[in-house]
């Protein structure tokens, strides 16, 4: 009975009118959405009208790819930290690795100490890095024409011998170390950008901090620490990862971080990474044209001056001095509404990177107190300056006439 009434009746015309607008309605989509529309693709060729219905259900027009031969799959290295690869590490002889090493000092130098800026030093790397390495010499993971066949003429047993000796070897890069809680300054606070990308990375391009696997201050399995490393060689790693010459990185972490900087940046990570001495920052603080005055006869006060260059790429901070013949005080001279005031500098005299920094009659200089004996035109005053990171640094002041302006002939 509702049959007859209802929609199915199709004898009604309000029924056929509603079938056939629901079976064009369903048409018409099938046209636009498997035909139509699917044929058009992003910044690719219109497909055709049996690749558009294809690709629509999600089905491809094509089987022949599938059948064809596959390239082979590629690993960036054999190496896989299993328990048995860290035994075998660990089963190294140094004894047996001092005779293997023969063959390696025309390179890396005697001991592996190595002479060349493009040759890495050996000596102090820590054994898993340096048997990784070997390995992807040997598979040709990683390519360099003498290293591949070097390292093919080596055993496993071998490769670990070797390790282990240069591993031991105390006379090169420094040991790895913790440093427990951070640094001041190690942050994204810091306003040095290569301080910054070393020690808090930058977020806004996904690149981690270097320190968190190469150190300072942490390690992980495999990767070489780069304290004291040559800069030369570093910075040419980074390009190799950049342009994608290297590739035996687990996980190409270090191509997709390479990738992200840039040459400067390379550049500077490497001048950092490459003027570390164990954990003590680089000396990069040059002194030029250090000198004072002659003083009349029990004169108790005086002055000296001279030229700083921080020739590093991080900010160095002068804090005071100290010498034999009296008290030195970093003072500053400054002439508020025309009233010429001289005060102690409080908190040091910071020099940025690449900034020359004069000390001089009528600003920045040092005050000499409590003189025991007066200074005399000719002569030489020993003094120990201090600084915030480049540390104690030894200058003689060469002693210029009373009233002199500038150093004249001293150096």
């Amino acid at each position: 009975m509702g049959r007859d009434q209802g929609p199915f009746n199709l004898a009604n015309p309000w029924s056929r009118i509603g079938w056939w607008s629901t079976a064009a309605l369903v048409g018409v989509s099938f046209a636009l959405g498997f035909v139509v529309l699917a044929r058009f693709q992003v910044d690719g060729p219109t497909l055709d009208v049996w690749s558009a219905i294809c690709r629509a259900i999600g089905i491809t027009a094509d089987l022949g790819p599938a059948g064809e031969p596959q390239p082979p799959l590629r690993t960036p290295t054999r190496i896989a930290w299993t328990s048995d690869t860290l035994a075998q590490v660990a089963s190294g002889n140094e004894h047996s690795g001092a005779m293997v090493a023969l063959n390696c000092g025309a390179c890396h130098g005697e001991g592996g100490v190595s002479p060349s800026a493009f040759i890495p030093t050996l000596a102090g790397m820590d054994a898993a890095v340096i048997y990784k390495q070997l390995d992807d010499f040997r598979s040709g993971k990683r390519l360099w024409g003498v290293m591949g066949a070097m390292a093919t003429a080596l055993s496993m047993q071998d490769s670990a011998d070797l390790a282990a000796y240069f591993a031991g070897r105390a006379d090169g890069l420094p040991p790895v170390a913790g440093e427990g809680l951070p640094r001041s300054g190690r942050s994204l606070r810091q306003s040095d950008p290569t301080i910054r990308l070393i020690f808090a990375g930058d977020p806004g391009r996904g690149v981690p901090p270097c320190a968190a696997c190469h150190g300072p201050g942490a390690h992980k399995l495999g990767a070489p620490a780069l304290q004291g490393q040559h800069a030369a060689y570093i910075e040419r790693q980074l390009a190799a990862f950049a342009q994608g010459m290297r590739q035996n990185d687990i996980n190409k972490q270090m191509r997709t971080i390479a990738t992200q900087l840039t040459t400067d940046e390379m550049h500077a990570l490497a001048a950092y990474y490459g003027a570390q001495d164990a954990d003590v920052a680089p000396r990069n603080i040059a002194i030029s044209n250090p000198w004072t005055r002659a003083t009349p006869k029990g004169a108790t006060v005086g002055g000296a001056y001279l030229t700083i260059t921080n020739k590093g790429i991080e900010a160095d901070r002068l804090i005071g001095g100290s010498s034999s013949v009296g008290k030195f005080e970093l003072h500053q001279m400054s002439a508020p509404n025309g009233v010429t005031t001289m005060r102690p500098l409080r908190g040091g005299l910071e020099i940025n990177p690449g900034q020359t920094v004069m000390l001089e009659p009528g600003l920045f200089h040092f005050m000499l107190l409590g003189l025991k004996r007066s200074l005399v035109e000719g002569d030489h005053v020993h003094a120990t300056l201090e600084f915030a990171k480049a540390g104690d640094i030894d200058v003689d002041f060469a002693v210029e006439a009373i009233g002199a302006l500038t150093p004249g002939a001293a150096d």
